[in-house]
């Protein structure tokens, strides 16, 4: 097929070739979190693991076909499932754990501690971010961001996924 693909959902894995719109091609981001998925499968850490932890492999399907971001709940199970951080989860880092994780506090009071650590108000917030304050309202009294506005306040606050939810000091 030389790597033609006309429509529906491309496997993971691939991308779009930038050059042709009907080719894919492989995407070397995701080749290294499908080798590091296939040697945690060797482990015996795949979907039946997922499953025990209260993973559903259809939601896992989703996240792979980007219909679904990721809960904070479920990237903490899969974090302490694998033994890995967030971030290395995220694709933010290439170390799988260089801390011992602890339980997390309830959300609302880790981002606020990792608010004050680096002397952000949550105005400042709204300001420097795509955030708006009635979303910034919301996380601060208990509701919970996706993956990718997870990814966003770690960078504003130049730290790391684990220490914006409290799972690391």
């Amino acid at each position: 097929m030389h790597g033609l693909w006309f429509s529906g959902q491309k496997p993971y894995g691939y991308k779009k070739d930038p050059d042709n719109k009907n080719r894919i091609v492989p995407d070397e981001e995701a080749a290294e979190n499908i080798i590091e998925i296939f040697r945690l499968a060797l482990e015996g850490k795949g979907i039946v693991a997922l499953k025990e932890i209260g993973v559903s492999g259809s939601i896992v399907r989703y996240w792979q076909r980007e219909t679904k971001q990721v809960s904070l709940p479920n990237l903490l199970k899969l974090a302490d499932c694998f033994g890995c951080t967030m971030d290395f989860l995220a694709g933010r880092s290439g170390n799988e754990m260089a801390f011992v994780p602890q339980t997390p506090p309830p959300f609302p009071q880790a981002f606020r501690r990792a608010l004050a650590a680096r002397g952000i108000t949550r105005y400042k917030l709204t300001w420097n971010t795509k955030f708006s304050d009635n979303c910034i309202y919301s996380w601060d009294r208990g509701s919970q961001p996706d993956l990718s506005a997870f990814v966003e306040l770690a960078d504003l606050l130049k730290g790391a996924i684990d220490y914006l939810v409290g799972r690391e000091n």
